[in-house]
């Protein structure tokens, strides 16, 4: 996008809520509100567990953490492979991101169109 006011090249930005172009010869830009879709998405989403026969210590304690539950209803939940969270988009990202870097098996239904990050 060209500047309408020196005519150089504009630069994309994306910061926190808000984006736009940003000239960096004059200083001259347009901004507007950006919204991540993942806020907007209204789907309740699931997160199950895939079932563990002897889960690992830090396994249970993740789980544990999740559902705010004790370390015998965690391991209980590991061995079965049940669901553990219905929530919306944004949630369910979140505990993914935690079992995730915990090396804890799950899936997430409906499909998942966001991805997980490794690291938060």
């Amino acid at each position: 996008m060209k500047c309408e006011k020196c005519g150089s090249e504009m630069n994309y930005f994306r910061e926190k809520m808000s984006c736009g172009w940003l000239c960096p010869n004059c200083g001259w830009g347009v901004a507007t509100t950006y919204i991540d879709p993942i806020t907007e998405d209204e789907t309740t989403y699931t997160i199950s567990l895939q079932p563990v026969d002897t889960p690992s210590v830090n396994a249970i304690k993740t789980v544990a953490h999740l559902c705010g539950c004790n370390f015998i209803a965690a391991r209980n939940f590991l061995t079965s492979g049940e669901a553990i969270l219905e929530d919306n988009a944004a949630s369910i990202r979140n505990a993914a991101t935690v079992l995730l870097e915990n090396h804890v098996a799950y899936t997430i239904s409906p499909d998942f169109p966001y991805s997980i990050p490794e690291d938060k």
